[in-house]
This record gives C-alpha cells, structure tokens and sequence, in this order.
C-alpha cells in the first residue's frame, strides 16, 4: 500500500481533482508551514511567489512534485512531512504573471506574483 501511495497522483491524494478547477493556480509546500501560511499568506525571501496550473501538476506524483519544485533543500524536508497544496482563489485580485517554461525539463510552466498572497486568498488541501 506504500508503494501504491507513493504512486498515486497529487489529484489523487488530495481527495478528487474537481474540487479544483484545471486552470485554477496552485502553490505546492511542505506541510510544516502550512501554520504559518494560514496565518501571513504566502511570501518568500525574494518576494516572488511562484505559480503552477492545477491541470499542470494534478497527475504529479509526490516524487514528481519534490523534483520540479525543489521543495527544500536536501535535508531540510522529509516525504513524512507532508505537502500542501495551495489554490489561489479564483477571486482573487492576485493575478500571477506568466514566467516561463519550468525549472527543471519537463515540468510545468510557471507563473510569478511579486508580493505576498494573503491567507484570505488561498485554500488549502493538504496532500495526504
């Protein structure tokens, strides 16, 4: 069975894919913040906040996502921990700009919004 789970997809793991609609903007982080998250929002050292397509990482497998966003550094983040995805509502007067094709080959294109995203702004779905 943990094989299975580690296989299984993000979509999957999260409880049903249409909850979510596929152009909907998602942010993956490791679980250990999502307190801090619910609190301030999402905002990181550099300012930016980066973006992927739900249609994009929904069929990702926790694996996948650790690699095409680098979650921590080695060390700093365990699969125990847990992910959380991030759903930008669609709401929002956030509107993430396109960046480009992804970090890594073959992963999803990303978007970037300079600032923070509120908490009012997101819902959360832990990857379980």
């Amino acid at each position: 069975a943990a094989a299975q789970a580690l296989g299984s997809t993000i979509g999957q793991r999260i409880g049903g894919t249409e909850q979510i609609p596929d152009e909907a903007f998602v942010h993956i982080s490791p679980s250990k913040y999502a307190a801090q998250i619910r609190r301030e929002g999402l905002k990181t050292s550099s300012g930016r906040v980066y973006f992927a397509k739900w249609r994009d990482v929904k069929n990702m497998t926790v694996n996948q996502a650790e690699y095409n966003y680098k979650i921590e550094p080695p060390g700093r983040w365990t699969r125990e921990e847990g992910l959380t995805v991030w759903v930008l509502k669609s709401a929002s007067d956030i509107k993430p700009s396109y960046r480009g094709a992804a970090r890594v080959p073959g992963g999803p294109p990303q978007w970037v919004y300079e600032g923070v995203v509120g908490p009012t702004d997101i819902i959360e779905h832990p990857i379980r």
